[in-house]
């Protein structure tokens, strides 16, 4: 999995000329820097490592400057996250050791590497000072989230367009049924001119007819059962 580190800074702010970054995934040390962002508080580091396994994770003055002050300090916090973008809901269980280190040096140090063969380190022999920090929790077993957050419908359709205009009629819940045969409205002219009378009368005729013809099918049809006919 690869993991991001972001570095909070508080009072003081952090330096990163005066700083050296080491991560230790395979057994060597790996030095680097880390990358500062928008806020000039914080900085990020990304660190990849493998399933079931382990890294070490360090932030130190550098102490190879040559106007390095006496006294360095960092204040601050850490926060960590996953990058590896994985299944939407699943969660990854790490643990998280934050240590605080302070390192001793001789008075007379010096970065030369000392004459072959070595005596007694020369002078090398350095002392540290670890103690363990609390998390947010208290625990070291942290449950990381995906990266993969919930995607949003394409359509939201929880706020209907508007339709220009006139709203469109509603239909009714239940169609009606077959419309009683009845007389047609007479048209403009038609009385005056007997030939257009007669066609007319002819129509209305044709259509009683048919609307009695379906009122009758829709009754046969709705008291027999459904069947379909081998036969032509």
């Amino acid at each position: 999995m690869t993991f991001l580190l972001t570095f909070n800074a508080t009072t003081p702010a952090l330096n990163l000329a005066q700083t050296v970054q080491a991560t230790d995934v395979t057994g060597g040390n790996s030095f680097g820097d880390l990358t500062p962002t928008a806020d000039p508080n914080r900085f990020t580091l990304s660190v990849r490592v493998p399933g079931r396994d382990t890294a070490l994770v360090i932030l130190q003055p550098d102490v190879t400057l040559a106007n390095l002050p006496d006294s360095v300090e960092f204040r601050g916090f850490v926060e960590i996250e996953i990058t590896t973008r994985t299944f939407q809901g699943q969660t990854f269980d790490v643990l998280l050791t934050p240590e605080h280190r302070g390192t001793f040096l001789p008075n007379n140090f010096s970065f030369v590497p000392p004459p072959l063969p070595v005596a007694n380190n020369n002078g090398r022999d350095f002392d540290q000072l670890i103690v363990a920090l609390p998390t947010a929790t208290g625990s070291a077993l942290f449950r990381l989230p995906s990266p993969v957050r919930d995607l949003k419908p394409l359509i939201d359709n929880t706020n209907p367009i508007p339709f220009p205009g006139r709203p469109l009629p509603s239909l009714p819940e239940v169609l009606p049924g077959p419309v009683p045969p009845g007389p047609v409205p007479p048209i403009a002219g038609a009385v005056a001119d007997p030939e257009l009378r007669a066609t007319l009368a002819r129509l209305q005729d044709g259509l009683s007819l048919m609307a009695r013809t379906i009122d009758s099918l829709s009754g046969e049809t709705a008291g027999a059962d459904s069947f379909v006919s081998p036969e032509p």
